[in-house]
């Protein structure tokens, strides 16, 4: 994942690839404890969200 984001934007793909990561881990939680139809609907709409805001030329965030 991190290469595929390092890709999108020369810089470092560390943070990008750790809310990747939270992300998923919370879909797999949710899709066990809830709905597992709504996880599959709505993760891949985080995922694009998070590819637009890796790929947005703007400022960057302050990661830690």
């Amino acid at each position: 994942m991190r290469d595929l984001l390092t890709r999108i934007r020369a810089t470092r793909a560390d943070p990008a690839t750790q809310h990747f990561v939270m992300m998923r881990d919370g879909a797999m939680a949710a899709g066990c404890l809830f709905d597992p139809a709504l996880v599959r609907e709505t993760f891949p709409h985080g995922v694009d969200d998070l590819l637009r805001a890796h790929a947005d030329p703007g400022p960057t965030h302050a990661w830690p």
